[in-house]
């Protein structure tokens, strides 16, 4: 893998250079992100004392090799993670209603993972089951495919598939651990642009083995004007376990309402998490050496807004009321946040 993103900076640079040298070319586009935030929580939360962090800084390369034929590849830099590779496909589109994409892709699984950069959603802190559930943007290698007809948009995927970690949120991979793949696929019926309603299921088995699966299933929906925007997403994951365990499982939900008036979004949201799992948690290293389980309950409501600063700069508030069901904790949070495009 480390490979493979050394290639590709590579080429990128040399595709800004290329873009730079010939300017008359416009097929190529640059495009890109960045953003920071400053966090403090009460006294038994993350970050008791106050921290700024979080800095991130991502590049979007796209373009047409023929007319049927385009790629993009994107690249995102954190400060505690190097570089990520969050895309690098060649897309081959035969109609509205088939196209493909082959190599490094973003999951089409519900409403978030496709739209989770800081400059495109309302939210600083990720939803509390997106956050537990999905890992940070999921990607997978492979084949997707997408396309669209009567209302009704379809996507479906075949990779390498999740693997096998301490948590539900873990288990980003790039070489297969086993021999199954991972694949999955998205309804979604939208009779108009700003009305749609959602189903997406993932199914792959996950442990080195090849012998248990892990299956998670979204159902979201979202109604979107120019004056307000409510969205809604459900996530259930079963993960199975070795006998004499019982499967992890559980489910999330978050819902928000957000409304706009004249450069500012308020919003508010709540969130519900629930999902026990006996095997893993911290300190699982395999089936051989468990971990200490993990038994999540808890509930959040997050409020805050977005206030636009200008066409692609935009300065976020949120306060987080976080509560746990079975133990009470003061972990209450607040966050400021830059984000911008270019």
């Amino acid at each position: 893998m480390r490979i493979f993103i050394n290639i590709t900076i590579f080429v990128l640079c040399a595709g800004m250079i290329g873009a730079q040298a010939v300017p008359q070319n416009p097929q190529l586009q640059i495009k890109g992100y960045a953003a920071a935030d400053y966090a403090k929580s009460e006294k038994e939360g993350l970050v008791p004392d106050g921290s700024f962090g979080n800095p991130l800084l991502g590049l979007v390369f796209s373009g047409q090799l023929s007319q049927n034929v385009r790629f993009m590849a994107e690249a995102s830099f954190y400060t505690d993670k190097t570089l990520d590779l969050n895309q690098a496909w060649v897309g081959v589109d035969t109609s509205q209603y088939f196209s493909l994409k082959l190599g490094l892709y973003l999951v089409p699984f519900g409403w978030y993972n496709e739209r989770n950069l800081p400059h495109e959603q309302l939210y600083i802190n990720f939803p509390l089951n997106i956050d537990f559930f999905v890992p940070l943007t999921w990607r997978d290698i492979g084949i997707a495919a997408t396309g669209s007809a009567l209302g009704l948009d379809y996507s479906a995927w075949f990779g390498n598939g999740l693997v096998e970690s301490d948590g539900p949120d873990g288990g980003q991979q790039f070489k297969d651990n086993n021999a199954n793949k991972g694949w999955g696929g998205r309804l979604l019926w939208a009779p108009e642009s700003s009305i749609g309603i959602g189903y997406s299921y993932y199914r792959g088995k996950y442990d080195d083995a090849n012998s248990r699966y892990r299956t998670m299933q979204a159902a979201n929906a979202y109604w979107i004007t120019n004056d307000f925007e409510w969205v809604f997403e459900y996530t259930y994951n079963t993960s199975e376990n070795i006998p004499g365990y019982a499967n992890g499982k559980g489910y999330g939900y978050y819902a928000h309402l957000a409304m706009v008036w004249k450069n500012i979004r308020p919003y508010a949201s709540y969130q519900k998490l629930d999902y026990h799992d006996p095997l893993h948690g911290p300190g699982f290293e395999g089936p051989e050496s468990p971990g200490d389980g993990i038994s999540v309950k808890k509930t959040r409501w997050a409020v805050g807004a977005v206030f636009s600063l200008g066409p692609s700069v935009f300065l976020k508030f949120e306060y987080d009321f976080n509560r746990e069901s079975e133990i009470q904790l003061k972990n209450d949070m607040y966050m400021v946040q830059i984000a911008l495009s270019f």
